[in-house]
């Protein structure tokens, strides 16, 4: 009787083994996700044909902007390394006050411009759900990515120029959410700098615009699992 009873009892410790071996194979779960953000803008230098520098004076406005993200846990682990990648669309337009050296801004001159920044992501999921219960998701990320820049400067008088960048941009931030069944809404806290140039040409003279920025960043997340 001992033995009839043992069987039903191995049956299920087999099941249970099997079941847990093929949880483990399971590859992990990327997600797509959608991001809104707001950074710091560019502050912006301008060097002019002549060699003269000029700072833009309160300049720094902030940018909203919008894009993807893509995030795989590398393993299975509970609490796993993460990569992937974005794209981020940004547009701004900036107003300086005046320029340094005293000069003011008479003709309302005004920089509008647009990025798109591609970024590699590499990071730490410190805390997921386990089951499909509603439950704490929370990353730490860094992202590192070139930026191609597209501007243009007109002022009050119907002049303007226009001009094509390119430059550097980085993040670290940390993400916290909520995630069930696949679904998943988050936002992020973190640090922002990037650098690009671009030049323009005024017909009678070029300039370059050195553009540099630190600072905050925001941003929300909405994703699912694919």
């Amino acid at each position: 009787m001992r033995n009839a009873a043992l069987v039903p009892s191995l049956l299920l410790l087999a099941a249970s083994v099997l079941s847990a071996a093929s949880d483990e194979s399971e590859p992990a779960a990327g997600q797509i996700r959608l991001m809104f953000t707001h950074t710091e803008g560019y502050a912006v230098e301008e060097k002019v044909t002549s060699g003269t520098n000029y700072d833009w004076q309160d300049d720094d406005a902030g940018a909203f902007g919008g894009g993807l993200q893509y995030i795989v846990p590398i393993s299975t682990d509970p609490r796993p390394l993460i990569w992937g990648f974005e794209v981020m669309y940004q547009r701004t337009e900036v107003e300086p006050d005046g320029y340094s050296g005293g000069f003011n801004n008479t003709d309302s001159e005004t920089f509008e411009y647009s990025t798109l920044t591609l970024g590699g992501i590499f990071g730490w999921r410190f805390t997921q759900p386990l089951s499909a219960r509603i439950d704490l998701i929370g990353e730490f990320q860094a992202m590192a990515g070139v930026t191609a820049l597209s501007g243009q400067i007109s002022d009050d008088t119907g002049g303007s120029d226009s001009g094509i960048g390119y430059g550097l941009d980085g993040s670290v931030r940390m993400l916290l959410g909520l995630q069930e069944s696949g679904w998943m809404a988050a936002v992020s806290v973190g640090a922002r700098g990037g650098y690009a140039t671009l030049d323009l040409d005024h017909q009678s003279y070029t300039s370059e615009l050195t553009l540099d920025r630190s600072g905050l960043e925001i941003a929300l997340f909405l994703g699912m699992d694919l």
